[in-house]
């Protein structure tokens, strides 16, 4: 059984990414699904999901980050 994703495990998430690449991004709620957008909420990154994809998302974003600064 896997681990339920929380509003408080996307925010950690979110926070992580947003202090590795410079920008700052939200998530938005509505309709029973999640996104992640620009912290003002003008651009959409993802499209709406589950929080467990949107989850995966984002920690797919943070990894491709870091690696690519760890090669710099």
């Amino acid at each position: 059984m896997t681990d339920r994703i929380t509003e408080s495990d996307l925010d950690r998430a979110v926070s992580i990414l947003s202090d590795l690449s410079g920008y700052e991004y939200g998530i938005n709620k509505a309709y029973g699904g999640y996104k992640l957008v620009s912290k003002d909420g003008s651009v959409e990154i993802s499209k709406r999901g589950t929080r467990r994809e949107i989850y995966n998302q984002i920690r797919v974003a943070i990894e491709v980050i870091a690696n690519n600064k760890e090669g710099e």
